[in-house]
């Protein structure tokens, strides 16, 4: 299996793969990364591939801490 980043051109497409996991997350969506946005999260997004399957997808958030730290 592989983790592929999912381009910032292709995001629009984004809800369209969630929901079509078999057990989609509302936090695994744009419009939570958007509102997560608002308080210094940043989204990166991965398509999990099993050869040419999509196998599922993951949203990452990620936030600056104090001392050069981080939060996923």
């Amino acid at each position: 299996m592989e983790a592929v980043p999912l381009p910032a051109a292709e995001v629009s497409r984004w809800d369209a793969l969630v929901a079509a996991c078999p057990a989609p997350h509302i936090l695994q969506t744009v419009g939570w990364a958007e509102l997560k946005q608002c308080t210094g999260w940043e989204p990166r997004r991965f398509v999990l591939r099993d050869g040419a399957r999509v196998a599922g997808v993951a949203q990452v958030l990620l936030k600056r801490l104090p001392l050069g730290l981080s939060a996923a």
